[in-house]
């Protein structure tokens, strides 16, 4: 699992491979976060390694929250992509994997009308 991280004024989520799996850790981390002036619900899942908190804009903002994070984990959460970077890779290679298939599909269609009625369209089918 990789990091991930979804940012929308008043709410953070975060997710760590570090806290996975290891409760007292992700629960420590969520005490501290509470600590942050203007964080106004935390919510940690060891199961899952997410990190959700709500926060007021106008106490704190998003970066003290992800500052305190890294310190605590030892991630740098400044080089963690941003959710369309992972939308933009599914997008590409569903369209990869369409184009392929459209072309051999093409190409067989090609293949047996050029060679129709002869044994080389049976080919042409299995292609």
């Amino acid at each position: 699992m990789s990091c991930y991280l979804h940012h929308v004024p008043g709410r953070i989520r975060i997710k760590i491979p570090g806290i996975k799996g290891k409760p007292f850790y992700a629960q420590e981390l969520g005490k501290k976060l509470q600590l942050i002036s203007g964080v106004c619900l935390v919510s940690v899942n060891s199961l899952t390694g997410s990190v959700l908190a709500y926060y007021d804009e106008n106490s704190t903002d998003a970066c003290a929250i992800t500052d305190m994070v890294s310190r605590e984990t030892g991630v740098d959460l400044s080089q963690v992509p941003s959710p369309d970077k992972y939308m933009d890779d599914a997008l590409s290679k569903t369209g990869q994997m369409v184009g392929q298939t459209i072309g051999k599909a093409a190409l067989g269609i090609a293949i047996g009308q050029l060679f129709e009625g002869s044994p080389l369209a049976l080919l042409a089918a299995v292609i």
